[in-house]
């Protein structure tokens, strides 16, 4: 069992369902204040500073504070005392489940050992890992840290896992990369979160919009792709690992796709859960990210 989120751990063991998940985030998200809102409300720094900020993430993997810092917008001291409200204001996923009485303080102590116990495990795991496998998690861990900022706060990913079998997605997008080894990234998206993930993704993606609505969110979600897929090479050269984008993003159909999985040396798919929006039948929607490895 692999889990990077509690909530998405205690949904998985049966502990509490999918709406009362739903309901922990949401009165998280309304009690919680990220770092700009707090900066705002507190006079140091304006909206146009804050749209600087989050343009400049774009391109790097640098928290919101470090960025706002270097931009020359917030001083160390500054960034420090933001920290520490931040800190002091935050509600955990348990403690908000508690509050709302979801679960008992009990339930929520053996949980988090549990959870931690799992994690541990997985640590260890990975020490004794294949390369292919260690490129994987830093591009799955770098795609949840980089979607909410991607879709201005729309998108939160609710949890990671391995896709054992195929995904059946209307939407594929493959990106190639060459370096130290070569790979493929591509991207699934069922059709009903096409237009979702789209939308949200084309209020930061620079497009063209001629062509249509399907058109135009095809190109913001390739634009994602490589967006990512730059701030993943500009960290692995950071660790001396030289990667580059070869080529143009490309849309795939199911057969081409399988295909390329068949030949490839290696694969690794993780599923993103994301818990904003939920589906119509209250389910969370999902994508697949797989990375093709070549001999």
């Amino acid at each position: 069992m692999l889990s990077y989120l509690f909530g998405q751990y205690l949904l998985e063991c049966g502990l509490i369902s999918t709406e009362q998940l739903t309901d922990g985030l949401r009165y998280q998200r309304n009690n919680n204040r990220v770092m700009g809102e707090l900066a705002v409300e507190m006079g140091l720094l304006d909206r146009q500073q804050i749209l600087q900020i989050l343009e400049w993430q774009l391109s790097v993997d640098k928290d919101f504070g470090q960025v706002a810092k270097e931009l020359g917008f917030l001083s160390e001291e500054q960034l420090e005392h933001l920290l520490e409200l931040q800190q002091e204001r935050h509600v955990y996923l348990g403690e908000a489940l508690v509050t709302q009485g979801i679960l008992k303080r009990a339930e929520l102590e053996n949980g988090l050992k549990n959870f931690h116990g799992e994690k541990d495990k997985s640590l260890k795991a990975g020490a004794e890992e294949e390369p292919e496998k260690d490129t994987a998690a830093a591009l799955f861990s770098l795609v949840s840290k980089m979607l909410p900022r991607l879709s201005s706060g729309k998108m939160v990913s609710g949890g990671l896992y391995p896709t054992i079998s195929d995904p059946h997605h209307s939407y594929i997008f493959c990106q190639r990369l060459c370096g130290e080894q070569d790979l493929a990234a591509c991207l699934t998206i069922p059709e009903d979160l096409f237009e979702v993930f789209g939308e949200a993704l084309s209020s930061r993606i620079k497009q063209a919009v001629n062509g249509g609505k399907s058109a135009k969110y095809g190109r913001a979600i390739k634009g994602c792709l490589r967006n990512v897929l730059e701030v993943f090479a500009a960290n692995q050269k950071k660790e001396g690992f030289i990667y580059r984008l070869e080529g143009e993003t490309e849309k795939f159909s199911r057969r081409i796709y399988l295909s390329r999985k068949k030949k490839a040396h290696k694969s690794s798919c993780a599923e993103f859960f994301l818990i904003t929006p939920p589906g119509p039948d209250g389910e969370f929607l999902q994508f697949n990210l797989c990375l093709l490895f070549s001999h």
